[in-house]
């Protein structure tokens, strides 16, 4: 875990901490920060000169970490065993430096997801693939759209992340397809989530159907974005690494590009484009070839998308604009007509779309093949 704090000469140096440090190691700190969430706080007083009760600033911080490390306990790593708590059962799924079993909780019955690290497997990025993981679950898990991070083990072979469980892929394998009022019901929770976290500068990389959970029976339950391993909290300027799941990168990305929060908002259209026609909109014999459509960015509408409205394929193409400058955004896309539609409050004439105009039904055209 890394904690910021100021030096001598005002600068913010990033110091790690083990996962096993004791909570109370924190509260020592002044301006002490879990993931940077008390910093915030506290400069947000600072600035705002609002008054202490008579307490140096140092001294308000400290007092800060310690109420905050007293809400967020739980998330840190227990010195006792997974195996006492959690039953593990079948794997779900692998990834690029852990392993997702499904768990049960012995207490409650409770299903979970774990996400075991192995540390013999752990390289320098794949631990900052964790710290980032960790870190953003620890700011932002509390939001409604995002993974709720329930508790953290760790022994002296594995770190483990115990999460809610759920997935929205098993819907769409068992359904093929879902109907135009269940996948609008996912985008717009997928969006409104985006908005919230491209709003703190953070950029997931790896938006797909199988990191989107639904947290009920039903593709209309509460919908969250999971696995944060690649995600990446930027402040202006732009990224630059190549990662992402192949099927759902965005072109600026395969072109070389530096790239931003935009190449979500692609792979969600990619995750629409799927729950719309039950195949992906970019495949070749090979992943080579797939890539090289990909950077392309022309997306085609083949015959079974004769039954999906033009309203949903606008919004799709919007999504899916090849020039990240004029990609819609996710503020944008949530006040797209389609959304209005399928509003139980929808009115005809109230219906605005306050985004470029020109671009308003412009893809439509030439992409009835």
């Amino acid at each position: 875990m890394r904690i910021p704090r100021q030096d001598d000469n005002g600068h913010l140096r990033m110091r790690r901490f083990s996962l096993l440090t004791d909570v109370k190691h924190f509260a020592g700190w002044s301006k002490c920060v879990v993931g940077g969430e008390l910093m915030d706080v506290a400069e947000d007083c600072t600035n705002s000169n609002k008054q202490y009760n008579g307490a140096s600033k140092s001294s308000f911080a400290q007092r800060m970490a310690a109420s905050y490390l007293r809400k967020i306990r739980h998330i840190f790593p227990k010195k006792k065993r997974l195996e006492d708590h959690y039953q593990i059962k079948e794997k779900l799924g692998v990834g690029f430096s852990s392993t997702v079993f499904k768990g049960i909780q012995k207490s409650t019955g409770e299903e979970v997801a774990l996400k075991i690290f192995h540390k013999a497997n752990l390289t320098p990025q794949t631990q900052e693939d964790l710290n980032a993981e960790r870190d953003i679950l620890c700011r932002y898990g509390g939001h409604k759209g995002v993974i709720t991070l329930k508790d953290v083990f760790e022994d002296s072979k594995r770190v483990i992340l115990v999460m809610k469980g759920g997935s929205l892929f098993d819907i769409v394998q068992k359904k093929r397809r879902l109907c135009e009022k269940s996948a609008c019901h996912v985008i717009r929770e997928m969006l409104e989530t985006l908005a919230f976290l491209h709003s703190k500068g953070i950029v997931h990389r790896d938006i797909k159907l199988e990191n989107i959970l639904c947290h009920s029976e039903g593709e209309e339950g509460r919908i969250k974005i999971c696995d944060f391993a690649f995600a990446r909290q930027i402040y202006g300027g732009t990224l630059n690494v190549l990662c992402g799941s192949p099927a759902y990168v965005a072109p600026e990305v395969l072109r070389g590009e530096g790239y931003g929060r935009g190449v979500d908002v692609w792979s969600l259209g990619v995750v629409l484009y799927i729950l719309l026609s039950g195949s992906p909109p970019f495949h070749g014999d090979g992943v080579e070839v797939m890539m090289a459509r990909i950077a392309e960015g022309v997306v085609v509408y083949p015959s079974c998308w004769s039954s999906v409205s033009n309203l949903a394929r606008d919004l799709v193409s919007h999504m899916l604009q090849s020039d990240p400058l004029q990609r819609i955004t996710p503020q944008e896309a949530l006040h797209h007509p389609w959304f209005l539609v399928h509003s139980e409050v929808y009115n005809p004439s109230s219906v605005e779309y306050p985004i470029r105009k020109n671009l308003l039904y412009s893809s439509q055209k030439g992409n009835n093949h």
